[in-house]
């Protein structure tokens, strides 16, 4: 009875808070100042992390454009933020703003050294 009632509170917790799920993902630039983006397709989000992965250095940008735009870092309102330092993080997160979500199809990667590296982190519903 009691593992009846426990799963009964999750399901109507997930119902009230909504599904969401966490994912992690990698992302490589492999040639140095060619964008990579982040989701070839629309992926909406709550939140997201980047962070630059341990032992790479150089500096990461995290660049946004409409779909179909390839950014770049020249291009100085393409740049969302950067990471400078090995653990350096970026994060974003709308999840107090009812139906507004974060597109990672409009994010995109780049770096200064060939083969960097980050991780990314979000919450999907």
């Amino acid at each position: 009875m009691g593992r009846k009632i426990a799963l009964a509170v999750l399901l109507i917790c997930l119902v009230l808070q909504g599904a969401e799920f966490r994912e992690n993902r990698r992302v490589t630039v492999a040639a140095a100042g060619t964008p990579i983006q982040i989701s070839a397709s629309r992926l909406m989000v709550r939140s997201l992390m980047i962070q630059m992965r341990s032992a790479w250095t150089g500096t990461v940008w995290i660049l946004s454009a409409a779909p179909g735009v390839t950014p770049a870092v020249a291009n100085g309102t393409d740049e969302v933020g950067h990471l400078n330092s090995d653990d350096a993080v970026y994060s974003d997160c709308i999840c107090g703003t009812p139906g507004k979500r974060i597109d990672l199809q409009e994010l995109w990667i780049d770096a200064s050294v060939n083969g960097t590296a980050v991780s990314i982190t979000y919450l999907k519903e």
